[in-house]
């Protein structure tokens, strides 16, 4: 060990605590690999490089992001036109139903006046009335 002025040094917990010598292959290898004076530029220039590709990342999907919203916003107004073409269409359809219900409806007092007895009276209420069908001559009555 060294002796001099200043305070005595030893090695903890190497081959020189007990008593023999470090080789120098040993000195290389417990050395830190990474110190030097290149070792700080090149972790700096990695550093920085990593940051730049983290940016470019952020902004493609910002720009990303800004494009798929612009597109639900016009899906959005799409749907609704879509959806008030829609409802006229339903309103349509029920109107269709509602005629064709009457239709069925009006050929089916039809057909009991067309099977009923030429000399028979007229129907009950509900069906039609003699008022309702056309009239011919002066309206007195059969001849």
């Amino acid at each position: 060990m060294v002796s001099g002025a200043g305070p005595e040094l030893t090695v903890v917990g190497s081959d020189a605590a007990k008593g023999g010598e470090q080789s120098p292959a040993q000195d290389e290898v417990t050395e830190p690999r990474n110190s030097g004076p290149g070792y700080g530029r090149l972790f700096a220039i990695g550093a920085v490089l990593a940051l730049l590709a983290l940016g470019l990342l952020a902004g493609q999907q910002y720009n990303r992001a800004e494009s798929l919203a612009s597109r639900v916003e016009s899906l959005q107004v799409e749907l609704g036109r879509v959806e008030g073409e829609l409802l006229a269409h339903q309103t349509h359809l029920d109107a269709v139903r509602r005629g064709f219900s009457d239709l069925t409806a009006a050929f089916g007092r039809l057909q009991t006046l067309v099977d009923a007895e030429p000399t028979a009276r007229p129907s009950p209420p509900g069906k039609i009335q003699p008022a309702d069908a056309p009239r011919s001559g002066s309206g007195s009555g059969p001849e």
